[in-house]
C-alpha cells in the first residue's frame, strides 16, 4: 500500500499531463481577469490660434472616460470568479481521473506480480514432478503418457509465465507513461 501511495505521489508530482492541465487552468484564470477594469481615460488638447490677433489664442482640454455598468456593479468580477471556479473544478476532475487510472494500473501490476509468483511456484512443483516422472520412466515404473503429461503441464506453465511477464511489462510501460 505504501508503494502505491508513493507511486501515485510521484505521478502527481512529475506528470507532464498534470503540469499542462495546471498551466491551462492558470491561463484560464488570467484570461478571466482581463477586462475587469475600466478603460483608460482619454485626454485631448486643442490649441486654436485666434484670428484676428486681438481675439487671442484658445486652448481646449478634454477628458473622457468610458464606463460600463457590469464593471461598475461588479458583475464582471463575479462572472470571472465563477469561471475561475469552473477551471479549478475541471483541473481537479482531470487530476482525479489521471490518478485513478494510475491507481488501476498499479493494482493490475500488483495482480500480475502475484500471479507470476504463483506461476513460479507452480513451475517449480511441476518441474519436480516432471523430473520424478522421468526417473520413473527410466526405471520402468512409469509410463510415457505420465512423462508426456508432466512435460506438457510444464510447457503450459512456461507459456503462461511468459504471457504474464509480457502483460506485466506492458502495464509497467503504461504506468510509466
Amino acid at each position: 500500500q505504501d508503494g502505491m501511495t508513493r507511486v501515485l505521489g510521484d505521478i502527481a508530482a512529475h506528470s507532464t499531463a498534470l503540469d499542462v492541465l495546471a498551466r491551462s487552468r492558470d491561463a484560464a484564470r488570467a484570461a478571466n481577469r482581463t477586462g475587469l477594469t475600466l478603460a483608460a481615460p482619454e485626454l485631448g488638447f486643442d490649441y486654436l490660434f485666434g484670428s484676428p490677433a486681438d481675439m487671442g489664442h484658445k486652448r481646449n482640454y478634454k477628458v473622457a472616460q468610458n464606463f460600463d455598468i457590469p464593471t461598475l456593479s461588479g458583475a464582471k468580477r463575479r462572472a470571472a470568479d465563477g469561471q475561475d471556479s469552473v477551471a479549478a473544478t475541471q483541473y481537479d476532475v482531470a487530476r482525479t481521473a489521471l490518478l485513478l487510472e494510475a491507481k488501476k494500473q498499479c493494482i493490475e501490476v500488483i495482480y500480475q506480480n502475484q500471479l507470476l509468483a504463483l506461476l513460479a511456484r507452480r513451475q517449480q512443483t511441476v518441474a519436480r514432478l516432471a523430473a520424478l516422472a522421468e526417473e520413473r520412466a527410466e526405471r520402468g515404473d512409469g509410463t510415457a503418457l505420465d512423462l508426456n503429461n508432466a512435460r506438457l503441464s510444464l510447457a503450459a506453465i512456461e507459456v503462461d509465465r511468459a504471457e504474464g511477464e509480457a502483460t506485466r511489462a506492458a502495464l509497467l510501460a503504461d504506468l510509466k507513461r
